[in-house]
């Protein structure tokens, strides 16, 4: 990697491996699939491939409402491939001296000490409650029928899913939910929703995402959710306190 400086003129170069074999097939593997997050300076290391789709969305609302683009603030976003891989990612990053934070789930008690480690070296941490991952922490933010208009998108899971639902009772039959299915409910069907990996495609977060921004202006700014998505924000435009329009 090239670390170009042109206010002194001082080219240097940076090897991307260390000794662990383990995490530089990781970036070797990185640097086939997206070779322009290394052309970046700044890099959103997403967990999987369902938080990718949900940036993505979030980039679209971005460019439609806000007039920019995460590229314009010199950001782009990677698959880590998991949580605790996605952590070892982002801290090999930062160490090659990128600019980087993560977005990952919320629900692996054994990834405190590397989220602790990695706060310590200043790297952000974009999460949700504890216990919850994407899907449990955003379906519920949604009405019963945005999520239900919601789980009517092709997913490969889709039958499996409403087969589960209408088992535990949340659908009476397939696509539709039970008529006195409750607000508190809910928060089970994203269970269900992400046991099934009902949104476990890139395609998949950007459905949700989308969903999510089409209802922002239904969702309050005080949720601990709609809190991290404005960190988030924040974060891609350097800092400054904005967030994302009703």
């Amino acid at each position: 990697m090239m670390d170009e400086t042109p206010l002194d003129g001082i080219t240097s170069f940076q090897v991307i491996a260390n000794g662990d074999a383990v995490l530089n097939s990781r970036m070797q593997g990185m640097l086939r699939r997206i070779p322009d997050a290394f052309l970046t300076p700044r890099i959103l290391v997403c967990e999987g491939i369902t938080e990718v789709g949900f940036i993505r969305s979030l980039d679209e609302n971005l460019q439609a409402k806000e007039e920019y683009y995460m590229a314009s603030r010199c950001v782009s976003y990677a698959d880590g491939k998991g949580g605790a891989e996605a952590l070892a990612v982002a801290e090999r990053f930062s160490d090659l001296g990128f600019d980087v934070a993560v977005l990952v789930d919320n629900d692996r008690p054994e990834d405190k000490e590397k989220k602790e480690s990695l706060s310590l070296k200043d790297i952000p941490i974009f999460s949700w409650d504890e216990g919850k991952c994407i899907e449990t922490a955003l379906l519920p933010l949604l009405s019963k029928e945005s999520l239900g208009e919601l789980l009517l998108w092709d997913s490969e899971k889709k039958d499996a899913t409403w087969d589960e639902l209408i088992k535990q009772g949340y659908a009476t039959e397939k696509y539709s939910f039970k008529d006195d299915l409750k607000d508190t409910d809910l928060s089970e069907v994203a269970k269900i929703c992400s046991k099934k990996e009902f949104f476990k495609r890139v395609a998949g977060g950007e459905a949700l995402g989308k969903a999510l921004f089409e209802n922002w202006k239904n969702i309050s700014p005080e949720e601990e959710e709609a809190k991290t998505i404005n960190a988030i924000v924040k974060w891609i435009n350097y800092g400054d306190d904005t967030r994302i329009s009703k």
